[in-house]
């Protein structure tokens, strides 16, 4: 299974973006907005997920690692 890394400051309402990691590749950056989570790709394994919204950070960390194992991160 890929390991997920998402910086701990997250749990910090006053961060407002943060750094995914999967598996030691930079995944992308997870921001806060209103009701949820947008996440910005910055690897190209993971461009499908770009833009894309999750209510709670645990459908993000799910998601990056669902697409990982697809693609053989």
């Amino acid at each position: 299974m890929s390991n997920v890394s998402i910086s701990r400051a997250a749990a910090n309402e006053n961060i407002p973006a943060f750094a995914i990691e999967v598996a030691g590749v930079s995944a992308g950056l997870a921001l806060r907005e209103r009701g949820g989570f947008s996440f910005f790709a910055a690897d190209p394994r993971f461009r499908i997920l770009d833009g894309s919204r999750f209510r709670r950070l645990a459908q993000l960390e799910e998601a990056a690692r669902s697409l990982a194992r697809a693609t053989g991160v």
